[in-house]
């Protein structure tokens, strides 16, 4: 049973992890603007990093963390102006999002034409994605409890 409730930590975020991945770096925009300009279209929104980590699961992320809070099904992400807030920590740029897996895959998904990716860049967002053979990304520090789901009873 021990090495079932490992496996189960591991796929379910409670336990560190490590492995080759890539590590993306996204920076809000710093560039003088007239009078009356809404910065809010030079910010990185929680929108932002949601497509770019949806990104990265389609591309077959096994693990993924936002400015070292690991990012599980649960994680919520929400806007807070120039900040976003990430399993309820407050974080501001730079935003660094770690994910483990397949790095050639990772890297074409986010960077390839069309991509969310290509479109920061081509807003004139600083994005950038560096490959390494080892990341670490922290296993989730939350709480796990569910109040209102219940297993299951199979009936025969």
């Amino acid at each position: 049973y021990q090495n079932e409730i490992k496996q189960g930590q591991l796929e379910t975020g409670m336990m560190a992890v490590k492995g080759p991945g890539i590590v993306v770096t996204m920076y809000d925009l710093h560039r003088t603007r007239p009078e009356g300009y809404d910065y809010n279209w030079d910010v990185i929104h929680d929108s932002d990093i949601l497509n770019i980590i949806n990104d990265l699961n389609y591309a077959g992320a096994e693990a993924i963390s936002i400015n070292e809070e690991r990012f599980i099904s649960s994680t919520g992400i929400m806007c807070g102006g120039p900040i976003i807030i990430v399993n309820d920590e407050r974080m501001g740029t730079p935003f660094q999002i770690k994910a483990i897996g397949d790095k050639d895959r990772l890297t074409a998904q986010l960077t390839a034409p069309n991509t969310y990716g290509s479109i920061l860049l081509e807003e004139g967002f600083q994005f950038v994605v560096e490959q390494r053979d080892e990341i670490i990304i922290p296993a989730f520090k939350g709480d796990r409890t569910l109040k209102y789901a219940k297993p299951l009873e199979e009936t025969k």
